[in-house]
């Protein structure tokens, strides 16, 4: 049995062991092994693996803290044997998605796996496979994360500032679902609701009306039926004392869903959906060039040294702390 054979062997007994505990033994005693015999593209995929079956178990059984804390260990050193080899294939991004993956699970982690998930995002969209699915549900998540409330602020009511990141991963989501179709129907609901939801919030109604225009040419029928079933689930407790406090702005939310339903079915039998390239884009700079000066909200300002052109540009900047980091470039705006 070669390497390869032999890890996978153990990564599927530690599946199927339904004790995480004693599975995740069995694989750290794999992995002094393989670290022994300097066998690091294997040693890799097991540390991959180990991650994977901790925040399993942590998300199946609410396990401790230390164990999401693990996952981590085991994922940053997955990414960094990926790194020395120069590895750019399919091991490469199980690791980096499983760095961001623990990230995202632990207590005060949250800006750093938002800030790795726009390196793996831009990995993914350079992937040979397709990854639209996978880029649309990380962009969903990304939008729900960020979201001006996710923090705990209590207000009703927010800037469109303050809704602009949330904004612009949740339009990227569902471009990327209208481009999959149908299959990801019920998908592309719940990101037109959340989205129409942030917009009331932001008090953007004048967005809300361009984006029902939009929308209502270029959703289909079955995406009609899904916002139709989001809406009875979403409305039906709206009367609840639990609810009553958010009652009014489900109802507004709820109406725009309604009516943007309405306008897919009205639109003449046999009418193609029309493609919006508006989906993806909110309110930004004109085009950025190298040599401009630009901020971004995290890492300040910069200069730009590079675009690299794709269907997500990324923007290599100098920031003004010495450090050159690849940004996408929606995330940057002329200083």
């Amino acid at each position: 049995m070669d390497e390869y054979e032999r890890t996978e062997a153990a990564l599927r007994a530690a599946r199927a062991d339904g004790q995480p505990e004693r599975a995740s033994e069995a694989l750290t005693a794999l992995e002094k092994d393989l670290t022994a015999q300097n066998a690091r593209r294997a040693l890799a995929r097991v540390c991959v693996g180990h991650a994977r079956l901790l925040l399993d178990a942590s998300a199946a059984d609410g396990t401790p803290v230390e164990w999401r804390d693990r996952a981590l260990r085991k994922a940053v050193r997955a990414v960094r044997i990926v790194q020395d080899l120069g590895e750019q294939g399919a091991l490469a991004l199980d690791a980096h998605r499983a760095h961001v993956d623990a990230l995202g699970t632990l207590p005060g982690r949250l800006p750093q796996a938002l800030e790795r998930g726009l390196d793996l995002l831009a990995r993914l969209e350079h992937a040979p496979e397709d990854t639209r699915r996978e880029r649309a549900e990380r962009w969903h998540d990304r939008g729900r994360l960020t979201l001006p409330w996710a923090s705990g602020d209590e207000r009703r009511r927010f800037t469109r500032d303050e809704g602009e990141r949330a904004e612009s991963a949740l339009r990227k989501a569902l471009a990327l679902h209208s481009e999959i179709g149908d299959e990801a129907a019920h998908e592309t609901a719940q990101v037109v609701w959340e989205l129409t939801y942030l917009l009331d919030h932001c008090g953007a109604h004048v967005a809300v009306k361009g984006l029902k225009k939009e929308l209502g040419r270029s959703l289909s029928p079955k995406v009609a039926r899904a916002l139709r079933r989001l809406d009875d689930e979403w409305t039906k407790d709206v009367n609840s004392p639990a609810a009553r406090v958010i009652a009014a702005d489900v109802a507004r939310t709820a109406r725009a869903m309604r009516a943007l339903a309405d306008d897919i079915d009205a639109r003449p039998s046999g009418a193609v959906a029309i493609s919006q390239p508006a989906l993806s884009s909110v309110p930004r700079d004109p085009a950025l060039s190298p040599g401009d000066r630009v901020v971004h909200p995290k890492y300040g300002p910069g200069g730009l040294v590079a675009i690299h052109p794709g269907e997500r540009p990324i923007a290599e900047v100098r920031f003004d702390d010495g450090a050159v980091r690849k940004i996408i470039e929606t995330a940057l705006s002329a200083e």
